[in-house]
């Protein structure tokens, strides 16, 4: 964690591209959004949809409990566990999702770095297993890729 770069989005927009391999996080949500085509100024919801592509939302999830949620990721960053810690809002949420015809998402997981601040680390592009969510009873997330394109604002 100690050697998470926080760049200036531009700098992976000229790059064509973001990787989780080289370790990227954001300050803020309008920085990750403004990498696929937006022109945020600030933006503080916990997804938006993708400016390019019609399947793909980008998403800002907690991955620890929190209030609203029980996200985890695995050891490997391969799989995310998504439930809301509502139980009785756990079948209605699987449905809304798996019923919609967007099934990826690009993921910014809410991290603390070492020092405490608040950024969003890049995880990668991830799918909805479904056979697996009905299993776990819980959307399960499976990491399809590691590295994603980056965009041009549309103007």
């Amino acid at each position: 964690m100690e050697n998470t770069n926080l760049v200036d989005p531009e700098v992976y927009i000229e790059k064509g591209y973001i990787d989780s391999n080289e370790d990227v996080a954001f300050k803020r949500i309008y920085e990750a959004c403004n990498l696929f085509g937006h022109r945020y100024k600030g933006y503080q919801r916990g997804g938006t949809y993708h400016p390019y592509r019609d399947d793909v939302t980008i998403w800002f999830p907690k991955l620890y409990t929190n209030n609203s949620w029980i996200n985890t990721i695995s050891t490997d960053e391969n799989t995310i566990f998504e439930r809301p810690s509502n139980s009785r809002e756990v079948e209605e949420h699987m449905n809304l999702h798996i019923d919609s015809n967007i099934h990826k998402r690009i993921i910014f997981a809410h991290e603390k770095d070492i020092h405490g601040s608040l950024m969003y680390r890049f995880k990668g592009e991830y799918e909805i297993d479904v056979q697996q969510s009905y299993k776990e009873k819980c959307l399960v997330w499976t990491r399809i890729a590691e590295r994603v394109n980056t965009f041009t604002s549309k103007k």
